[in-house]
């Protein structure tokens, strides 16, 4: 589909007359370029000169669609202005229409209740049988899906338009407006369900991880309280590493969260007035529920010896004995080693001696042995 049906289209949905492209051209006789020009809200838009004139109206009608694009919602008035050559001169000019069957439109056709008006056949007289209205007669038969048409032969070129001064219009106008203030409250409150969505999911990701850590401690609690444990100075270690970990994932989680409300207060600025301020309340609401949550989540892994023993997990006396008893095995150590190094100095000093006095033993052993019979 070219450019010329889609603005045909474009035009014919929003039930505005078609537009009439004004060709201008330069060059000799044989060798022309063309640019094609429409003016919309009293804004030339045209082409660039061409080698064919259709080629020019295909530029021109897409140079119009992305405008009319840009200020979809607003009013549009397609008007034709005369063209002034940079000499001076007027330019040798040319009208054609968007697409070779598209009916001509007044300005009026736009009025909704109009477009469903029909005119009454015209009575035969003298006038309407004469050889100047035959042509008329004809171009209405042939648009009759479209009474309003056959107004359009008496419209004057130089006549304004009254598009902006029919109330009806403004009314349409007025509608227009409010389905447009109505579109962008819709996509705001949905940018705003995402966002809520977005924290919601952290938050419930921050509850379940809670939740696992207080279900894991809770089993932990039960195996010491079957097992009854003996080794009471090893468990302080052991639980303070839990509670060290538990505050590391914590910690861990709570900056993912805040590093997205960073990301998301970065795009803040391209967001309409009532979107930041729900984005800020929101924003509010979370910070105080993952404070409240961190708060509960440290109060329940906060946990000591003390704790213990007030949930009678542990016995108190067992562990005073249990310490004492470690403490006598120190000093008890401390006595056989001082008493294993007294003997063994003793040995060590009886084996010198025994060296000193073993030759003159030896000695007289032979002499008694040799005096013998």
């Amino acid at each position: 589909m070219n450019e010329k049906v889609q603005l045909n289209e474009y035009l014919n949905k929003r039930k505005l007359p078609y537009a009439t492209y004004k060709t201008e051209t330069r060059g000799s006789e044989h060798k022309k370029d063309f640019r094609s020009i429409l003016t919309v809200n009293g804004r030339d838009i045209s082409s660039s000169w061409k080698k064919t004139k259709k080629d020019s109206e295909k530029e021109c009608a897409k140079n119009v669609l992305e405008y009319l694009f840009s200020i979809e919602g607003q009013p549009i008035d397609i008007t034709q202005l005369p063209k002034i050559s940079p000499s001076g001169t007027p330019l040798v000019t040319e009208q054609t229409k968007i697409g070779d069957s598209a009916p001509q439109t007044f300005g009026i056709a736009s009025i909704p209740t109009a477009s469903n008006a029909s005119i009454p056949n015209l009575p035969t007289t003298a006038t309407t049988t004469s050889t100047t209205f035959e042509p008329t007669k004809q171009i209405y038969i042939a648009s009759h899906h479209n009474p309003l048409d056959f107004f359009s032969l008496f419209k004057k070129h130089n006549y304004p338009t009254p598009h902006h001064q029919n109330p009806i219009i403004k009314n349409v106008e007025n509608e227009i407006m409010i389905l447009r203030l109505h579109n962008t409250i819709i996509s705001l409150t949905d940018k705003i369900n995402r966002i809520e969505t977005s924290y919601q999911g952290q938050i419930k990701h921050l509850v379940d991880s809670q939740n696992r850590i207080v279900t894991s401690f809770n089993k932990l609690k039960k195996k010491i309280k079957e097992s009854k444990v003996e080794t009471i100075p090893d468990l302080k270690d052991f639980m303070e590493n839990i509670q060290t970990i538990a505050n590391e994932i914590a910690i861990k989680e709570e900056k993912v969260l805040l590093d997205h409300i960073e990301a998301m207060t970065g795009k803040e600025n391209n967001v309409k007035k009532n979107e930041i301020d729900a984005i800020n309340h929101h924003k509010n609401e979370t910070k105080l529920n993952i404070s409240k949550d961190k708060f509960n989540q440290m109060k329940t892994l906060k946990i000591s010896i003390n704790d213990l023993i007030k949930e009678n997990l542990i016995d108190k006396e067992k562990l005073e004995k249990y310490i004492e008893k470690k403490e006598l095995e120190k000093v008890q150590k401390g006595h056989q080693d001082q008493q294993s190094n007294s003997n063994k100095k003793k040995r060590t000093r009886k084996e010198n001696n025994e060296d000193i006095q073993g030759p003159n033993k030896v000695l007289n052993t032979t002499s008694l042995n040799f005096s013998s019979p």
